[in-house]
């Protein structure tokens, strides 16, 4: 039984993470011809380059009359990230190759970027013209050439830029020869990223267990950072799985992550997981439906942003799935909080997936903006980190970050904390711990961005109540606002950005305390509206704005709205005793005067219209002549121009007398028979 090498790389095959396996090379003296070829095309079919490399590098050398094999082996060096030899290897079949001239001198001109040949990878680009040559071209090459072509040009352009992000130390120990990636925050003491266990090459039989990646913790202390903590739930690690890629749902209570393992085919497929909080406790994680895990496609590396509603959130992943524009597209499902479902995924579209390769994103949802890494949009070389803002498949045009966030290398895995002042990305940049050459293996480089980013804002809601005596209105029922009250506690507010004068777009929601007080980051230099959740405020919107300030916080002190207290209104004379479901001109005055002055006053506020009658006669016909007296009214407020949206008809016969039907002896009571006849109004919540 031979022995297997296993180099834990996790070499990044266009966004997706796998375990590169490496077969320990046969001693190619004692093979023969067939045998060298046939282990060299296995190897590849594994994503075994070290030994595809070996295999290769011999029969380019025993048949160097026949370029095929210094094709596969230039290939090899390029999915190993080994720059400097697939350049020399390409560089090669330039001269040996002409009848594919043009497409050496493309790789060749890519490689040169990832060395930071810019000038030379510009003018190499520029010279590539698709003639004769073309049946050798990879789909949308065209368009690749003049993708790669403005990277070299952004490149240049950016390289004496002045950097909103500065990149700085990491504590040693944290990472490790092996590939590092998905860091994040926890707080400013801790931060989850995976990674293995093993620091040096490691055989393993057959039949053994080989390592998998995992989750852990970095923790900082009084004498700093130290890695390789094992973490708790929700982190939840397995034997049987390459796990990581992590992220947390809005509201906390789901934690997304991705599980990989080797299919039939010896292929690495990767599957969306989702692990939910009850109470106190995380529940054992469960693989998402089959609409988002397909089999022997990957979904991986999930995102979680916002979208108009805030009972929708998105999550956002990375598949190879069918219906894609490139090699690997970003996709999104949404869940509903409500329903607790997730629907069938949609691909985030053409304005942020390329004919290349998308990966590792990360949602912002305070700014609105996803962070994701892409080799087809304009780079300096490899992966790198772009933004774009917006959401599900409306996106504006993405940004490179430049530098140093991004580099020559790849650049992946972009996260940031909630203030964005400092986060991470993983890179195979130069400078790194590596166990082959240079390249070969991403690290964790923590950022500090170089101005504010965010600010806190605060406020303290403070209620005014409306005066409806004034409008004509009286409350017959015992008032449930104590008259004291001014501030409005425990109130939810909804935040959202103005995207223009009349399109705004969800990103958070915060929550008053006992004290009316608020407190929220927000991105600067941009306009917002907060909504107040909540059916005692009559005048819900509150507008602000973060442009043009130069402090971290924006205060903005005691801020008044408009209430109502929550308990039934009586519109007087409005239907008393008798079977009249028709409204007089006298009604319409009242009601004009009145509940239809608060509405057009106040468009905010959304009503319940509830008609009742006394107990006398039979309980369904006092039902339906109640909902044909409430339904009357709000067909009349809506015949003056009130939307049908904020009114809601209720019948409710006799069944919630605010006055006796009959007297303590038995007799009947007149006077309270006709209080109970009445037609009153409510506040209730805008979406009820």
């Amino acid at each position: 039984m031979h022995k297997i090498l296993i180099l834990l790389i996790f070499l990044l095959s266009f966004g997706k993470n796998h375990m590169q396996l490496h077969a320990q090379p046969f001693d190619v003296k004692d093979l023969k011809p067939w045998q060298i070829k046939g282990y060299a095309k296995s190897a590849v079919v594994q994503g075994d380059y070290n030994s595809a490399i070996y295999y290769y590098h011999y029969l380019s050398q025993k048949y160097s009359n026949k370029t095929k094999y210094l094709w596969q082996l230039a290939y090899q060096y390029q999915q190993s990230r080994d720059y400097l030899s697939a350049y020399k290897a390409f560089d090669k079949l330039v001269v040996k190759c002409p009848e594919r001239e043009v497409l050496a001198n493309y790789y060749k001109a890519i490689n040169a970027k990832s060395l930071g040949y810019n000038d030379e990878a510009y003018e190499l680009l520029k010279k590539i013209r698709v003639r004769k040559q073309k049946r050798w071209m990879p789909d949308y090459f065209e368009m690749l050439v003049e993708s790669q072509t403005r990277g070299c040009e952004l490149a240049i352009e950016m390289k004496d830029s002045i950097n909103q992000r500065k990149m700085v130390e990491l504590a040693p120990g944290i990472n490790r020869p092996h590939i590092e990636f998905n860091p994040f925050y926890l707080s400013d003491t801790v931060f989850a990223y995976s990674s293995t266990a093993l620091d040096t090459l490691a055989y393993y039989n057959e039949n053994s267990s080989r390592p998998k990646r995992k989750f852990y913790l970095a923790i900082k202390d009084s004498v700093g950072w130290t890695g390789g903590h094992h973490p708790e739930k929700p982190f939840f690690n397995s034997p049987n799985y390459d796990t990581g890629d992590g992220v947390f749902s809005m509201d906390g209570k789901r934690f997304y992550f991705t599980r990989c393992s080797l299919n039939w085919q010896n292929k690495m497929i990767c599957h969306l997981y989702v692990s939910e909080k009850f109470k106190d406790e995380w529940l054992k994680p469960y693989k998402l439906g089959s609409e988002i895990n397909l089999t022997n496609f990957s979904s991986t590396e999930p995102a979680v942003g916002t979208c108009y509603d805030p009972d929708l959130e998105v999550v956002y992943f990375v598949s190879t799935r069918p219906g894609g524009y490139g090699q690997t597209d970003i996709w999104y499902t949404i869940y509903d909080l409500v329903k607790q479902s997730y629907e069938k995924p949609v691909n985030a579209g053409i304005y942020v997936n390329t004919s290349g390769a998308e990966a590792t994103p990360f949602y912002d949802r305070l700014s609105h903006k996803m962070y994701f890494s892409s080799d087809g949009w304009p780079n300096f070389g490899g992966l790198d980190v772009f933004s774009a803002q917006g959401d599900l498949v409306n996106w504006d045009e993405p940004v490179n970050l430049g530098y140093p966030i991004n580099s020559n290398c790849d650049d992946l895995y972009y996260s940031e904390d909630e203030f964005g002042e400092k986060g991470f990305i993983t890179s195979n940049r130069g400078g790194g711990l590596s166990l082959t050459h240079e390249n070969c293996c991403d690290d964790i480089y923590p950022w500090k961005s170089t101005f504010a980013e965010k600010i806190t804002v605060s406020a303290v809601l403070v209620s005014k109540n409306v005066d409806l005596k004034k409008l004509g209105i009286s409350n017959l029922m015992p008032s449930s606002m104590d008259s004291n009250q001014d501030v409005i506690d425990n109130a939810k507010i909804d935040i959202y950005i103005q995207k223009d004068s009349t399109n705004y777009v969800y990103i958070n929601s915060t929550t008053t305390d006992s004290f009316g007080k608020l407190n929220f980051l927000s991105p600067i230099d941009m306009d917002y509206r907060m909504v107040i959740a909540d059916k005692r405020v009559v005048s819900k919107n509150i507008d602000f704005s973060t442009r043009g300030l130069s402090s971290a916080m924006l205060n903005m002190g005691q801020v008044s709205t408009p209430t109502m207290d929550t308990v039934p209104y009586v519109l007087p004379q409005i239907f008393g005793p008798g079977n009249q479901t028709k409204l007089s001109a006298d009604e319409h005055a009242i009601i004009d005067g009145g509940l239809l002055k608060m509405m057009l006053l106040y468009p905010d506020v959304s009503v319940e219209i509830g008609s009742h009658t006394d107990n006398r006669g039979n309980d369904k016909y006092n039902v339906r002549l109640s909902d044909r007296r409430a339904c009357e009214v709000v067909r009349y407020i809506i015949s003056k121009g009130i939307s049908e949206d904020r009114l809601k008809a209720v019948g409710y016969g006799g069944s919630k007398p605010i006055a006796p039907n009959k007297n303590a002896d038995g007799s009947d009571n007149p006077e309270g028979r006709h209080i109970n006849f009445r037609t009153e109004f409510r506040l209730i919540d805008s979406n009820y």
